[in-house]
């Protein structure tokens, strides 16, 4: 049965859902800011002194979310070693942006989570309520983001991959306007 339950706490910050839980937990997701090594394997490998949720401003939400950037409430939270919450509310369900950043420790250790991601959404789709929703599969591969990028309807999210940095965007739900937010966030890197 889906879930009709607002996003929101009581104390007003957007709260998780169990199907954004099976996003996130499964998944290293990351983001690096301006320069990066590399890996023996070839891929960019970022820092945590690089990785930040001001890689998406106030500004660039308000140009998103169609508000003045003043009237933006931006909240970034480090949930554990490696994993950032981060989120800009322009007042209104219809009007967040909310991202996660995950750090992982190498290229190849990423590029494992983000098999098992799909391996958890393949299970997923399996499942009902999804089973019917999804004849066209669990997830759709996304061209032209980081190394590997993929969107689902299991939970309205998008997924990318580049080197050890994984970003997930939750909100806002359409596809279009989150590739666009992930293409401004990568962009430094």
């Amino acid at each position: 049965m889906r879930s009709h339950h607002s996003p929101r706490s009581d104390s007003g910050r957007v709260r998780a859902t169990a199907s954004g839980w099976l996003a996130v937990l499964p998944l290293a997701l990351f983001l690096g800011a301006c320069s990066s090594s590399t890996s023996s394997d070839g891929g960019a490998v970022y820092t945590a002194e690089q990785v930040s949720c001001a890689l998406f401003s106030r500004d660039d939400a308000a140009a998103v979310l169609g508000v003045p950037a003043a009237d933006i409430q931006v909240t970034a939270e480090e949930l554990y070693e490696g994993n950032w919450d981060c989120g800009f509310n322009g007042g209104g369900l219809d009007k967040l942006v909310s991202f996660n950043i995950t750090l992982s420790p190498g290229v190849e250790e990423a590029a494992v989570d983000m098999a098992q991601y799909r391996g958890h959404l393949e299970t997923a789709s399996g499942t009902s309520p999804f089973r019917e929703d999804l004849a066209g599969g669990a997830y759709s591969e996304v061209d032209g983001l980081g190394d590997e990028a993929l969107w689902t309807a299991v939970n309205g999210t998008l997924t990318v991959r580049q080197g050890n940095f994984s970003l997930q965007i939750s909100l806002p739900k359409d596809r279009e306007v989150q590739v666009g937010i992930a293409k401004k966030i990568l962009a430094p890197l």
